[in-house]
Parts: C-alpha cells; sequence; structure tokens
C-alpha cells in the first residue's frame, strides 16, 4: 500500500487460491479440534471408571485393587428349565420365546 491506493490488483485466481489456503488450513485446526475433544473425553471417561473402581467394596475382587476373591463353589447338580415364555416390553404381542424346557446336566456346557 502506498497512501490510500493498492499497487497490486486483486484478480480472480489470487482470491480463489486465498479461498483454497484458508480453507486448508481452517480444516487442519478443526481436525485438531476434534482430536483435542476426543482426548478430553477418553481422560473424563477414564476417570469415571477409575472413580467407581475405587469405591468397590473390600470384600470384591477387582483387578485395581489387586484383591483376591472368595473361592466359589463347585455346583455339582442339574438345571431344569421347563416351559419359559418371553417377550420385549415394546412387543407385548410378539412372544420371542414360547413354551422352552431345558434339561442341563452336571459337567454340560450350553452356549
Amino acid at each position: 500500500y502506498f497512501g490510500s491506493k493498492s499497487h497490486t490488483e486483486l484478480t480472480i485466481g489470487k482470491l480463489i487460491t486465498f479461498q483454497l489456503y484458508w480453507t486448508m488450513i481452517n480444516n487442519a485446526y478443526q481436525g485438531l479440534q476434534n482430536v483435542l475433544t476426543s482426548f478430553i473425553r477418553g481422560a473424563g471417561a477414564a476417570e469415571r471408571v477409575l472413580t467407581l473402581l475405587d469405591r468397590i467394596s473390600d470384600t470384591q475382587h477387582n483387578l485395581y485393587s489387586g484383591r483376591v476373591p472368595a473361592p466359589t463353589p463347585v455346583l455339582d447338580g442339574h438345571l431344569w428349565i421347563e416351559n419359559i415364555s418371553f417377550h420385549y416390553k415394546t412387543r407385548a404381542d410378539t412372544q420371542v420365546l414360547r413354551g422352552l424346557s431345558l434339561h442341563v446336566r452336571p459337567g454340560q456346557v450350553v452356549a
């Protein structure tokens, strides 16, 4: 600038070039903001999980505290389930299970 006059002209090409550069810089900045937001959310979630782990009572086992659980009793019996029916609360007219009966023997694995 010299006084109030410009010695260079703003052509269409220069304007488009400026706009393209501005868009590239703006996209990079927004990408960086998204990454930082993800880190902040992750840190908040991790803090919440660690807080919940700290609240687990002394008798319960968790990997965070290093406490050992009490031994689980060995169950050595049969499991019988007879005439089970089930429907979702939102679709009471459609039964998902109807008349299901099941007998599981000791040591048998059912998936």
